[in-house]
C-alpha cells in the first residue's frame, strides 16, 4: 500500500528493549497469544505488552474460542474467506486432531490452497501445535499482567472474541 513501516521480530516478552514505545495501542490478534503454551508464559507475554503501552494505552487480544472447539470438535474447517493477492488466490483448511482431554495440546494441520491466473493450484502444509485455555484464564491472565479489561465479546458460541483491556 505504499506505506513505510519498521517491521521488527520479537518475543513479546522482550518488546520493552526492542520497541519501547510508548504506544497507544497494542493488537495481539489471529489467536496468537495461544502460542504461549503456558499460564506463566502468558502473563510474562502479556506484561512485555503493558510495558510498552502508555498509561493511556489500549491492550487488543483476540483468541479462538477453545472451549466451543473442544467441544464441538470440527475435523476440517475451511477458511472464512479467498484471499487474492496479485492474480494469486488462496483458501486455506484446517484439520484439527482434538485430544478428549483439554488440558493437552491439540494440532491443526494447515494447508493453504493457491490457484494461479491460469487455473493452476499448488499448497503448502504446516503442522501447528496448540495449548488451549479457558476464557476466563485468559481475561485472569491479563488483570494478572496489570490491566483492566474494558470489553469482551466472548459469548459461549462463537468461534472467536476480542479482549480489550487497559493499563491499570
Amino acid at each position: 500500500y505504499g506505506i513505510a513501516m519498521t517491521v521488527a521480530q520479537s518475543r513479546w516478552q522482550d518488546l520493552p528493549n526492542r520497541a519501547p514505545g510508548p504506544f497507544e495501542l497494542v493488537l495481539c490478534l489471529g489467536n496468537s497469544i495461544v502460542h504461549t503454551e503456558t499460564r506463566a508464559n502468558r502473563v510474562a507475554a502479556l506484561e512485555g505488552m503493558r510495558k510498552v503501552l502508555s498509561p493511556t494505552g489500549t491492550l487488543i487480544v483476540d483468541s479462538r474460542n477453545w472451549e466451543l472447539m473442544y467441544s464441538s470438535r470440527p475435523r476440517i474447517v475451511p477458511a472464512r474467506q479467498v484471499i487474492e493477492r496479485k492474480g494469486l488466490r488462496c483458501s486455506s483448511l484446517y484439520i484439527w486432531t482434538i485430544p478428549d482431554d483439554f488440558e493437552a495440546p491439540c494440532t491443526a494441520e494447515i494447508v493453504l490452497l493457491f490457484e494461479d491466473a491460469q487455473g493452476r493450484t499448488s499448497y503448502r502444509r504446516h503442522v501447528i501445535s496448540f495449548v488451549p485455555f479457558h476464557h476466563d484464564d485468559l481475561a485472569d491472565d491479563i488483570r494478572a499482567a496489570g490491566f483492566t479489561i474494558r470489553d469482551d465479546s466472548y459469548t459461549e458460541d462463537s468461534n472467536f472474541y476480542a479482549i480489550a483491556a487497559a493499563v491499570t
